[in-house]
């Protein structure tokens, strides 16, 4: 079976394209087509596949319309973020025979007014992947039956890490092993200031930031914390000098006040690297969770990981590596 998936590949980071561009790195897809435009865009290491980019999701109709016959597809697996994003079908024709879905953000609660039209969409998918509960609820809710519903892990492990692709700025910056390290977008949701708060108490370690997001947020939040004493904000990173940032500290921290799963906490205990977060979700077994969402109970957590003191550890058996 001719396997076709569609979403987007770095960059920039992120939940969907992470997930592609493994997929595809591991050969276990053979077309991948890439919907978001970035001048940046890393190659796939070692995909035999094709890769094809396009600009939006109007040229993705039109793509799919008009290369049905020629490239033969048996399977689209589709991948986009948020619940509005099921628009996008309003303008594509149910024309395929084998089409599935996965939504990678955590609450798909949606717009309220689109509730029928999702409903509709919904029906023509012969898979909805849910890669948690309130994913499951929401479309049970719509009417999707129990059957077409395969819970998930949207995890998929990282190929080696290649160092000579590393920036020389993270080589440098992780040249001990007292670095911390947080990561995400400039949200509040992300709790940064408490990695931050955390370092400026305890000068014998400092922070890695790595940051994603709107441009100007980035610039934004750079100019607040970069000025600090042993804060460093890295942003427009590529996951092969991500990875080896959180394969390389000393603790990778994720306490944030909402969240769905976090592949950068899978990622960081298959590197061997110690977890701190928050416990508002399920998290990837082996990581460290803290229970109460308050900077002191995160600062005493953390303070028990550095004096390698016990604390409460995930167990969640759910999560296993993603399969089609």
């Amino acid at each position: 079976m001719r396997k076709v998936i569609i979403g987007g590949i770095p960059e920039p980071i992120g939940g969907v394209t992470s997930f592609i561009s493994r997929l595809a790195s591991h050969n276990r897809v053979d077309h991948v087509i890439d919907i978001y435009p970035r001048k940046n865009k890393i190659g796939l290491h070692g995909y035999t596949g094709d890769v094809v980019f396009l600009n939006g999701f109007i040229s993705l109709a039109k793509y799919l319309i008009l290369n049905r016959k020629e490239l033969k597809f048996d399977s689209l697996h589709f991948n986009f973020s948020t619940s509005n994003s099921l628009l996008f079908f309003i303008i594509l024709p149910n024309i395929f025979e084998k089409q599935s879905l996965m939504l990678h953000h955590g609450d798909l609660s949606g717009v309220p007014c689109f509730k029928s039209i999702y409903k509709y969409i919904l029906k023509r998918f012969d898979v909805i992947y849910s890669i948690n509960e309130r994913q499951s609820d929401f479309y049970s809710s719509l009417g999707v039956e129990k059957e077409v519903i395969k819970k998930v892990s949207s995890y998929v492990k990282p190929n080696n890490i290649s160092i000579e692709s590393i920036p020389q700025s993270i080589l440098d910056y992780f040249d001990s092993d007292s670095v911390l390290t947080c990561s995400g977008t400039p949200s509040s949701l992300y709790n940064h200031d408490w990695c931050v708060r955390f370092v400026s108490n305890n000068p014998s370690f400092k922070l890695a930031m790595f940051i994603n997001g709107e441009e100007s947020e980035v610039k934004e939040f750079s100019r607040m914390y970069d000025v600090l004493d042993r804060v460093k904000v890295f942003s427009g990173v590529g996951e092969h000098g991500f990875n080896y940032a959180i394969s390389n500290s000393k603790v990778y921290l994720r306490p944030t006040s909402k969240d769905s799963f976090g592949i950068a906490i899978a990622d960081a205990v298959n590197f061997g690297t110690k977890v701190l977060c928050s416990n508002v979700c399920p998290r990837y077994p082996g990581s460290m969770i803290f229970d109460e969402l308050t900077y002191q109970c995160f600062e005493d957590n953390l303070n028990k990981i550095l004096n390698n003191e016990l604390v409460t550890c995930e167990e969640n058996k759910e999560f296993t590596e993603f399969e089609f």
